[in-house]
């Protein structure tokens, strides 16, 4: 009986990653798709145990998921910063909400973001919240793909320049795969089955606002912004981001 690829997907928050995950954990026995979802749950494990899987999917450091390897795929979703950014802090204020009306307790990130305007949300004082601004949406792509964690911010923003940053991003990208866009989803399927000689099926429930562009809600954040520059903020945020895409697309 042929082995299953050892397939690992790092699924940066809102770029279709939980269709992407049904779509290819079609692939394997249910034994053999890691359990851990979440930085939480995975470090919980043990590398000897993390190494008994197969197929690995979710918001995950690939600092430690590489050392299961060697894989014979591995691959992310990127999709334009700002529209990233947008999406991320509309989703953060959705899930609020929905705790709240289901009288669940909110995680301190959720319970900033429905208390704050959204100038105050993006230039937090508090320590706390101001790093968890910076984890989630201080050029994002750029400190995970150079450190590759999370916690890239934290660790990288005040010992390494801007090019710096770049650079070993753009260095430990060439570990990955493929590094597609979201506007290339059905690549994924194709090349996966072309690859092993699998069929999978189609992309199902992406969310309706996936695709949308930085502008189609800014007349939201206009109202939401109150005269505060959200634009000049996200531009600021997503610098590096710009930098590392084009890059990587002009090096194909």
């Amino acid at each position: 009986m042929k082995a299953s690829p050892r397939i690992a997907f790092l699924h940066i928050p809102k770029t279709a990653g939980q269709s992407i995950h049904h779509q290819i954990s079609t692939m394997y026995d249910s034994d053999e798709i890691c359990p851990a979802r979440t930085n939480d749950q995975l470090y919980k494990m043990n590398i000897s145990d993390i190494k008994k899987y197969n197929f690995f999917s979710g918001h995950l450091d690939w600092s430690i998921i590489k050392l299961a390897g060697p894989f014979d795929y591995t691959f992310t979703v990127t999709r334009d910063p700002i529209d990233r950014i947008i999406s991320f802090y509309f989703y953060i204020a959705k899930e609020a909400k929905r705790f709240l009306k289901a009288g669940s307790k909110l995680p301190p990130g959720m319970i900033f973001c429905h208390d704050s305007s959204l100038e105050e949300y993006f230039n937090a004082k508090d320590n706390n919240m101001r790093q968890f601004i910076l984890d989630h949406y201080d050029n994002f792509y750029s400190y995970y793909f150079a450190s590759g964690t999370y916690s890239g911010n934290r660790l990288l923003v005040n010992n390494l320049s801007g090019d710096d940053i770049l650079r070993l991003a753009l260095i430990n990208c060439k570990s990955l795969s493929k590094i597609y866009d979201i506007s290339e989803l059905e690549n994924i399927k194709n090349e996966i089955e072309s690859k092993f000689s699998v069929t999978l099926p189609e992309l199902q429930e992406i969310n309706k606002n996936l695709l949308s562009t930085p502008n189609s809600r800014s007349k939201e954040l206009d109202l939401l912004a109150q005269g505060w520059n959200w634009k000049a903020k996200f531009s600021e945020l997503s610098k590096l981001d710009y930098q590392l895409l084009n890059r990587l697309r002009a090096t194909g």
